[in-house]
Order: C-alpha cells, then structure tokens, then sequence
C-alpha cells in the first residue's frame, strides 16, 4: 500500500525533489482498577507527512486520509505554500540512491503477546496482591511502529520500534506506591516480582516520619532518575539549541560539569531491541559521547546544524520539516555497586521511588521543579526504616549530576519521548527540596 501512495505523491507532485515519512503505530493495552480489569482497548494510526523542495524552499503537510483527492489536494496546497517560502541556501537536497529496511529482532515472548496473555499478567500481580488485602491498578501496553521513509531519488528506509510497559499501582490503608517494567523483550519480566516490591513499600508507609524541605543526600531509583534525564536530554545536546543558545553547552562544552563517575552515550545502533542505522533525513546514525566522564564535548547533529556549526552530522534529525536533532537512544553506563549495596552503605539518605508533574524554569541552568510521588523512604544505617511525607523539589539538574556520589551496576529500561533509554539508580548528594507537603 505505502508504495502506491508514494509513487502517486511523486507521480504528481510539482517539485523538483518530494519526500514522504509514513507512520503506521498499533498501540494495544490492558487497563486495570479495583482488582479487576476494566477496559482493553487497541488503536491503529496511520499518517504521512509529504515534503518537497524546490529552489532551497521547502514546505511541509500531513495528512491521515490517503484517498486520491485527499492526496491531490494536499499536494497542489503544498506546492502552493512552497512557492511563498525564502529560500534557504543551508537547505540540504533529498537523499537518493539507498533503500535499507531494519531488521525486526523482536523476541518470541513479545510476538505472542496478545490481549489474553496482557490478561494473565495482570491477573497475577493482582492475585498477589490481594493475599496482602492490597487494592491493584495499572496499565499493561504494547506498541507496534513502523516508519517508512521515501523520496522520489530512489531512497527508502523503513524502520520498526515495539516496546511493553507494565505499571501497577497498589494501595491499602496507609498509602498508595507504584512500580514499573518497560523493556523490547517480556523474557525477564515477572509481575510478581513487581507486586513483591509493591508490598515491600506499602509495609513501610504505616510507620511515616514528617521531614521538612530542605537539602538531603537522597538514591533516586532509575524511574525517577529517568524523569531528570529526560530534561537534559531534551534542552542541553540538539546543535539547534546550541546555535540557538538555549543550551548550556553555549558556555560549557568540553568543561568538567558533571561528576567524573557519569558517562552518557547516544546509542540508536544499539544490538538490543530496535537500531536505527539511518536518521529521518537520510544520514547515517553514529554512537555519539554525550558526556565523557563528567566531561560535555559532543552534541547531536543533522545536515542543517553541523553545516551552520561546522560540526560532523551525527544523524540525530528526528523531522526533517523541524530540523529538531536530540539523543535517539541514550544510555547512561554503570557503576560498580547494585542498588541493594548503595543503600546498605547509606546512612540518613532518602530513597525516592518516583517523580512526576516536572516543569521546567530555565532551560540553560535545566533547572526543573516538581514533586516526589508513589514513595519516599529513609534509610538509616543501612535499612530501609519508615516512610516520610512528599517533597517538592526545585534544582538544577546540572547541580544534580554535578553532585552524584554513585551509580548502580543495574541499569533498567525507562520510558523516554522516542523508545526507550537505559539508566541506572544514582546516589546524590545535597538534594535541593523547596517545600514539603502534608502527605
């Protein structure tokens, strides 16, 4: 069907080169609440962005409907916005000459799963739960993506992405915790296990100790590690917002910023689950070293930015009508020590389980606030000891990893904007909360 479409797009577009990216994502979940389950729902979507370039203008549409009218109107719209474009001489030409189809590495236990097999997971976290008079909710989802990139110079690339999330939510008369799976692969995911953790949490929260804001020494468990990351990620390495200056790499690219334990890579070749081995402009994907030991060299790049920076092109372009460029899949690398022995060699240290409802407030320092959720904890001398009220932070997450004392050997896959990243639990000293909650 794709081909179809693309040979009508080409067959009767009015510009010298004409590109399509078509999305096709099949998103399936299982909803839970109230120890049973509530809803399964399964989407399929289906869009297609066409662009063309003519004279270094270029101009952009999409469309969802791929009927032959549809098709011809949007096509005479587009050519007309193009005309009333500036030309841009930095504008790059379409790629030609290469087709590549990725391969599809996904397990057997993810190409089984179904709506009965999501129903038996969730059947299980919930019966274990219940043995503890624990109420369970949560989400159990698959999603299916295939992007098809075509242009009218014999260019093609199609790439798949699949990943499984599973969150559960258990609640008794004391509180309410939350742990998650995310992974390309179901072989090592056990829901039990994730309501043990549950139980273990929610045994902690009847004996709570109030604590006021302040800075604490606290373990972020990969989750909520997770949830900062994903604002560096998003504001600091795009060669757009360096050369816009939104990054703080304007002033401090290749300066120690961060502890000399972090290391974070940019990894879309990855051997694991899906790898991206061309970028959504054509260019060929690299490994790229995000942060070298606490050391900032290195941003991701498209064609547009590393001509303007005279930069290598890393082959980050995500869109090629927004030029936008950011890490496709980062990981950050190990420590020595799994989480169990950070916190056994910990003393007056909060652990947190989760973050959420961040917001940004200057993009240059990634300064971020938001609040601690689903649990925090105290450790002392070694053991987990009594739960403590929520915590609203305000920090720079350059402060953060400035100030990281260790790393875990175990890393975990987490949610990201595109896929998955992999990220450990992290010790960090001085911790900046602003105020406390009553809860």
């Amino acid at each position: 069907m794709i081909e179809k479409i693309a040979e009508k797009v080409f067959k009767l577009s009015k510009a010298e080169q004409t590109e399509i990216l078509f999305y096709h994502t099949v998103d399936a979940l299982t909803r839970f609440g109230q120890n049973q389950i509530t809803q399964h729902v399964e989407s399929d979507n289906q869009n297609m962005t066409i662009r063309m370039l003519d004279k270094k203008r270029t101009a952009s549409i999409s469309i969802s409907n791929f009927s032959d009218s549809v098709i011809e109107k949007a096509l005479e719209q587009l050519y007309n916005i193009l005309n009333l474009q500036i030309p841009d001489e930095r504008l790059s030409d379409l790629p030609e000459n290469t087709n590549y189809k990725s391969e599809l590495k996904q397990s057997d236990s993810f190409k089984k799963l179904d709506e009965s097999i999501r129903s038996d997971f969730v059947k299980e976290s919930v019966d274990y739960l219940k043995k503890e008079s624990s109420i369970a909710a949560g989400i159990c989802s698959q999603t299916k993506s295939t992007i098809t990139h075509m242009t009218n110079k014999n260019y093609s690339h199609i790439y798949h992405d699949w990943k499984f999330s599973f969150s559960l939510s258990a609640k008794n008369d004391y509180g309410i915790t939350r742990e998650e799976f995310n992974g390309t692969t179901l072989d090592n995911f056990n829901p039990e296990e994730l309501a043990e953790k549950c139980i273990t949490s929610l045994k902690l929260l009847k004996n709570k100790k109030k604590i006021s804001a302040g800075k604490y020494d606290i373990i972020l468990t990969p989750a909520a590690f997770a949830e900062l990351l994903i604002y560096l990620f998003y504001f600091s390495f795009s060669a757009k917002a360096y050369h816009e200056k939104r990054s703080f790499m304007v002033n401090k690219k290749g300066q120690q910023i961060f502890s000399p334990l972090l290391t974070i890579i940019d990894n879309p070749r990855q051997t694991e689950g899906p790898a991206l081995y061309y970028d959504f402009e054509g260019s060929p994907t690299t490994n790229t070293v995000l942060v070298d030991k606490g050391i900032c060299n290195n941003l991701v790049s498209n064609k547009y930015y590393s001509k303007i920076l005279g930069i290598p092109n890393t082959g980050n372009c995500l869109s090629p009508t927004t030029l936008d460029c950011y890490p496709l899949r980062p990981e950050v690398l190990p420590g020595e020590k799994s989480l169990k022995t950070m916190i056994k060699e910990s003393d007056n240290v909060l652990l947190i389980n989760r973050l959420h409802y961040l917001n940004i407030i200057d993009p240059l320092s990634v300064m971020v606030t938001g609040m601690t959720r689903d649990g925090v904890f105290l450790i002392e001398k070694g053991q987990i000891t009594k739960s403590t009220n929520n915590l609203r932070f305000t920090e720079s997450v350059l402060t953060a990893l400035a100030n990281i004392e260790e790393l875990s050997s175990d890393l975990f896959e987490c949610e990201y904007f595109i896929g998955l990243m992999k990220v450990p639990a992290v010790k960090i000293k001085n911790f900046n909360f602003s105020s406390a909650t009553e809860f």
